[in-house]
């Protein structure tokens, strides 16, 4: 008898796999639309992954839940509409792990399956069911709580108010009032705009991360699971080097790490939540304000550990650019703890990523930054930087999207645009830069693929950027000249190429490479294009000017800087002795660098 089941096991696969070429057939009709389909065992097989039955005579059907809730998890949520004849949950209920790996095998061969999960559509219709059958439970469990209780269900609804009642207290510095949950591992985000999070940035990527200990109301939890799940896996290529990721530890000690992590949280959620958008307006302020105090009580006291302070800055830091409407750069008071720590502390670990972080946005934001500008600002010295092996200077970073050594090289290029030196001193200088940057081998230690492919090519696309913001800003070349024509098509060429959609888009996006190549244009059409570029990630993405640059401005200041260089060369017989001089010293050093 038993040799009779397992010889008709393998026809289990086929009629699976039948009826889910039957669905992929249905919903690929062209008279097939969400309006005119029957979603009931969608969202019967959603209100279930959602909530597996317990009943212990169910257990082959939890089984089955959890099998395509994981299968949703790794190929994406276009999966469940497989079951949109009702025919997908109670076959893989009877199938073996052995049987169901078979089954996607034979799947992913189908041009039909793969059009399905990888179409964001799907995934936003799913994303839409998903929402509708959390609000059916919520009013039916509102509903039985009015009739039990006597009350209307709108007075059970909760507004911001509620919401400050939650948050309103300050935390202990011993962290003595969050509560440890060992039932808080991982629960996925609740609402979020299925537009904006799978054609934009933001993409849910679940994460087994512990964090039990970190928050102490639901909303916390809340933002959690979004800073965990949605926002952090966002920011880098790098999965295993996730700096946003790492210093979770910190957060579970220090205050001002945990407050700054709930408002960077609450200030995306305030953009992707599909409602309670002034409940999660007022929480980015109120742990904004929460974290700041607690981190200068921290500075001020000398009580807090240098790691956990700079955790704090760099996420403070990041709120202020990806928040703020014009570039007045507030946020760079968190980046001057470093010279604080240089010279009070005796230094601080120099590979550390948030303080990189910190400095990656100061020195990007100083090349928008006019001459005296940047000279009224004091900043200290970014020499920390190459407090390391040559080799090890020019490992990428997966926040950054380039290393240490080129970050070092954007900054040493704008203090000589600002320095007051002799025009040979100048030139010979920039020679030295460009030959540096030319000759930089920047890599990283991630496994061959597509991801190390888009961090090489975006670590490619800085070294390409910082020798035309070299020619432009330290020796008043023109869009014209044929040096930095030649690096702009190269490095249009490569803009073009990154992808500003899909897994692989990350905010390691070299934004400032696409504005240096927009605003070094020689053509129209081209700076249009680029200029379109930036605009479609910034209206798509909240957070994606981090280099506090937006397409409105259209790089004022540094367009300002480029005609203060173009006067002065109608005015170099004050720096040498004739324009030719200075011409033909310009050229010599043009034939001489290395092109690419």
């Amino acid at each position: 008898m038993s040799g009779k089941v397992d010889s008709a096991r393998p026809d289990k696969v086929q009629r699976a796999l039948g009826a889910a070429i039957d669905a992929l057939g249905y919903l690929a009709r062209p008279a097939t639309g969400s309006n005119t389909l029957d979603f009931t065992y969608v969202d019967r097989l959603l209100s279930a992954v959602v909530e597996p039955p317990s009943q212990g005579k169910q257990k082959n059907g939890r089984r089955g839940i959890a099998v395509i809730r994981q299968w949703m998890v790794e190929d994406g949520p276009g999966v469940a509409l497989l079951e949109i004849l009702g025919q997908l949950l109670w076959r893989v209920v009877d199938m073996n792990s052995e049987q169901l790996e078979c089954l996607r095998s034979e799947l992913h061969a189908q041009p039909r399956y793969h059009a399905l999960i990888y179409d964001p559509c799907s995934a936003q219709l799913v994303l839409q069911r998903l929402e509708r059958v959390r609000l059916h439970k919520e009013k039916a469990c509102m509903d039985l709580r009015a009739s039990l209780v006597g009350f209307s269900t709108d007075s059970a609804h909760s507004d911001a108010s509620s919401a400050a009642s939650e948050i309103e207290r300050p935390y202990s510095a011993d962290c003595g009032s969050v509560i440890s949950d060992s039932a808080s591992t991982n629960s996925e985000p609740l609402s979020w705009d299925p537009v904006l999070s799978y054609n934009g940035l933001i993409k849910l990527r679940p994460a087994t991360i512990n964090y039990r200990g970190l928050w102490s109301n639901e909303m916390e939890r809340d933002l959690l699971d979004f800073y965990i799940n949605m926002f952090a896996p966002s920011q880098t290529l790098f999965a295993e080097e996730n700096a946003y990721l790492t210093i979770l530890p910190l957060a579970l000690h220090s205050e001002s790490t945990r407050n700054a992590l709930f408002s960077v949280s609450a200030s995306y959620m305030r953009e992707y939540a599909l409602s309670d958008a002034m409940k999660y307006g007022y929480m980015n302020h109120n742990y904004m304000v929460l974290a700041a105090q607690a981190l200068q009580r921290d500075l001020s006291e000398g009580h807090g550990a240098t790691d956990s302070c700079l955790a704090a800055g760099m996420l403070l830091v990041h709120h202020g650019v990806v928040n703020e409407n014009e570039t007045e750069m507030c946020w760079s008071w968190h980046v001057r703890m470093i010279d604080g720590f240089q010279q009070a502390r005796g230094g601080f670990d120099p590979s550390s990523e948030p303080a990189l972080f910190m400095n990656y946005q100061l020195t990007l934001a100083l090349t928008a930054q006019t001459s005296a500008q940047i000279q009224a600002q004091r900043f200290g010295s970014s020499d920390w930087l190459l407090q390391c092996s040559g080799r090890e200077s020019q490992r990428i970073c997966g926040i950054l999207g380039m290393s240490r050594r080129m970050l070092s090289m954007i900054s040493r290029i704008t203090m000589l645009g600002t320095a007051q030196v002799s025009d040979e001193e100048r030139v010979s200088t920039a020679e030295s830069l460009d030959d540096e940057i030319a000759m930089m081998n920047q890599w990283c230690y991630q496994a061959p693929g597509e991801a190390l492919e888009v961090a090489l090519q975006t670590a490619q696309a800085y070294q390409l950027a910082a020798r035309i913001y070299l020619l432009c800003r330290v020796l008043g070349a023109t869009p014209l000249h044929s040096q930095v024509a030649s690096l702009h098509a190269k490095l249009y060429d490569l803009v073009m190429r990154l992808p500003i959609d899909g897994m692989l888009y990350t905010a390691a996006y070299p934004l400032w490479c696409c504005f240096i190549a927009a605003l070094t244009s020689g053509y129209s059409e081209k700076t249009e294009i680029l200029y379109e570029r930036l605009n479609s990630i910034r209206t798509r993405n909240k957070g994606m000017s981090m280099v506090s640059i937006s397409k409105s401005r259209r790089g004022s200041q540094l367009e300002n800087k480029l005609e203060e260089l173009d006067q002065s060369d109608k005015k170099a017989d004050k720096l040498s002795k004739s324009v030719g001089d200075l011409n033909a010293k310009m050229d010599e050093f043009m034939s001489t660098a290395k092109v690419e």
